[in-house]
Parts: structure tokens; sequence; C-alpha cells
């Protein structure tokens, strides 16, 4: 989990209590960094897999950069383990808040930036304070609502794109894209952390497929 965010703290003790399981191993997959920079490891401290069993405990969620696949299917997997435990990350939250629509087909230039959106509905019957709500990507991208409130059937669209907020389209204020044209994940989370709504995007001969989180 991103630093700074509410799993982040439980995430880092874990992590280093599982890197404590004995002599550290990094092994690498096809490439040996990704876009930033950052060197692409799989972490093994003695005989424990310690990305996989992070996953598995809840405290990450699957990224996988093609064509480093190596481990994919046991990481996958690891995934559907910890989302049907309901553990750490996919703990749910207690707000009826779901994602309505979500629309990665940028164009070139700000006016397609300005295209790309992701919408959300409150289903409750009451109003939701959203000041630190989150939604982020399957990669290092996250938005932090502040100072706006849904109401009851009330919908606000996240708009990558600039523009001066309101109370039914805010603004990421980016100059690049968030959602993936070739697949992405969107989760939507409370403030404590707690996932209202999270779906996975596929392409496919129709246009994409979807899978609820």
């Amino acid at each position: 989990e991103e630093t700074g965010l509410p799993h982040a703290s439980a995430a880092k003790h874990r992590l280093e209590e599982l890197l404590n399981s004995g002599e550290i191993r990094l092994e690498k997959d096809v490439e040996d960094k990704d876009m930033y920079g950052r060197l692409l490891r799989y972490v093994w401290a003695g005989d424990v897999f310690v990305n996989l069993e992070m996953v598995r405990e809840g405290y990450a969620h699957v990224y996988v950069i093609e064509p480093n696949i190596r481990y994919w299917e046991q990481l996958k997997d690891a995934e559907a383990e910890a989302i049907a435990g309901q553990k750490e990350l996919w703990q749910p939250s207690s707000f009826n808040v779901e994602i309505t629509e979500l629309d990665p087909l940028q164009g070139s230039g700000a006016g397609g930036l300005s295209k790309e959106h992701v919408t959300f509905k409150n289903n409750g019957s009451v109003s939701i304070n959203m000041d630190g709500w989150t939604v982020k990507d399957e990669g290092t991208h996250i938005y932090h609502f502040t100072d706006l409130v849904l109401a009851p059937n009330q919908t606000v669209t996240l708009a990558s794109g600039q523009g001066t907020d309101t109370q039914t389209t805010v603004y990421w204020q980016l100059e690049s894209s968030v959602w993936n044209n070739d697949g992405d994940v969107c989760f939507l989370r409370d403030e404590n952390g707690l996932l209202a709504d999270g779906w996975r995007y596929d392409p496919a001969d129709s246009g994409y497929t979807w899978i609820k989180y």
C-alpha cells in the first residue's frame, strides 16, 4: 500500500516481519526496471516468497508489468484468496457508493484528456462527506477527495484533466492519462481505507470485459 494511506503502516510492519524470515534473495524476471527506473524484483527471505505473502495476506494487490509474468498465476490466486477473506485492503466499506462509469478512452492533447473520467454514485439514504476518500488505479496514481459532500442518489465525476471543481465534477489536474486503454483497475476507498467499490477492465472484441472486486 502507498505511503500515507490508511493501510501503509500495517503493511510496512508486516513486510519488515517477512524480511526477517531468512537470507534475502532478489530474483529478476524479464526486465530490469520499470518505466520510472525502479528495479523489478521478486523478493525471497529464506524460503518465504515475500511478494506472494504480502498479496495473500491482503497488504498488497497484484500489479504485473508485462512481460514480467513468471509468477502471475500464483500471485492472482493469492489475491483471490485475500479478496475472499476480506483481508486488509479488501475489507469492505459500510458506505454504499459505487463506480457507475469509467471511460479510459482518451484522445490526444488536453481536449482528449478531459474526456477521460470515472463517475461515482451515492446509493445510500444519507449524505456522505467524502473528505479523505481516495481513487487509485493499478499503478501509482492516487486522487484524494476534499470538501465534497455527496447527497443520496447524487453522482460525482472525476475527470483526469484540468478544470475548476464543482459539486458534480472534480478534476485530477493532470497533464497525462491515468486510465490505460489496454486495461487497468479502479479502486474507491473511504477515509479509513476500506473498499467501497473496485473494478478491473481488460480489452475484449466488443470493447472491454469488466470484473468487480
